[in-house]
């Protein structure tokens, strides 16, 4: 099963314009159109790293 992770805010906004890439709290890569559902779990990682102590996406 695939997992969601977290893209820092700023890093997203470089992506979407073409400056950066796509480069998650964990350090895992993405390319645009990667993504997992909606209702996927989040990389526990990249949830500690950003420090959500709960899921901000519901």
């Amino acid at each position: 099963m695939s997992v969601m992770h977290i893209v820092p805010t700023l890093r997203a906004d470089l992506a979407a314009v073409g400056l950066a890439s796509y480069r998650t709290y964990c350090g895992t890569k993405l390319r645009s159109g990667d993504g997992a559902p909606k209702n996927a779990p989040l990389c526990p990682s990249c949830a500690r790293k950003a420090g959500w102590t709960h899921d901000k996406r519901k």
